[in-house]
């Protein structure tokens, strides 16, 4: 009960998502053409534990889940960078990073915003925090679907990549998960074919958590990229 005397800790995220919005700022599992933006705001409960996220059972509770406190739809291509700018610039020199996190297969769009959350928290990243949402099925059954959502959202998440190298960020770092690492990993081939294999130098790293890649297809999508960011980072389980 100690602990529940404490006060929540809120997070911003940035949203940009090729998923379709339905009225309401409502992320479906719908595909959409066009990139759109969004700035969230999620509270973690002063009882988190480490690697897990707090569920509601019921109503929400603050002090004991994780709840979504606020968000707004942010208009377009100049609003969204314009909005992760600033944020930037309210940042100690060395803490001016942007992190883009690539979520994977079988994610609704509050899983995936909810584990980014949760992996910001525990890794204390002090980082303007990027969400690239494409339009997973979000269920067990929607594997196929989910292959075809992530040849459709590569080219959203170069665009995404190419216009935060514009931004004031020092450093830009690519986590992909699971069918998210696939995505990242043909994105960074396509920054290769445009001779922005590093973003200028700007993307110091890439972490892919569990790869949802076949060994052969990395091979070949390694022989795409003329250059590997200085850090590259490889996370399996033992199972």
């Amino acid at each position: 009960e100690l602990a529940l005397s404490q006060p929540a800790k809120e997070h911003t995220v940035f949203v940009a998502s090729s998923r379709y919005i339905a009225p309401g700022l409502v992320f479906t599992n719908g595909r959409s053409s066009e990139t759109s933006y969004a700035k969230m705001k999620v509270s973690v409960p002063p009882v988190h534990s480490p690697g897990q996220i707090e569920w509601p059972r019921g109503a929400p509770d603050i002090r004991r889940h994780f709840v979504t406190t606020g968000a707004n739809r942010i208009g377009g291509d100049a609003d969204f960078y314009g909005a992760v700018n600033a944020r930037l610039r309210r940042l100690p020199a060395a803490q001016k990073n942007v992190v883009v996190f690539v979520h994977g297969y079988n994610n609704s769009f509050q899983e995936a915003l909810y584990r980014f959350v949760q992996i910001n928290h525990d890794f204390n990243m002090n980082s303007v925090g990027v969400y690239y949402a494409w339009p997973s099925a979000g269920k067990l059954r929607g594997y196929v679907s989910d292959r075809d959502s992530a040849y459709f959202a590569r080219d959203g998440l170069r665009k995404l990549l190419l216009g935060l190298q514009r931004t004031g960020a020092k450093r830009i770092y690519l986590v992909g998960h699971s069918l998210g690492t696939w995505i990242s990993m043909e994105a960074l081939g396509q920054l290769s074919d445009i001779g922005r294999p590093t973003l200028g130098g700007k993307l110091d790293g890439v972490i892919l958590l569990s790869p949802d890649i076949d060994p052969a297809v990395f091979s070949k999508q390694r022989e795409c990229m003329t250059r590997l960011p200085r850090r590259f980072i490889v996370f399996v389980a033992q199972d």
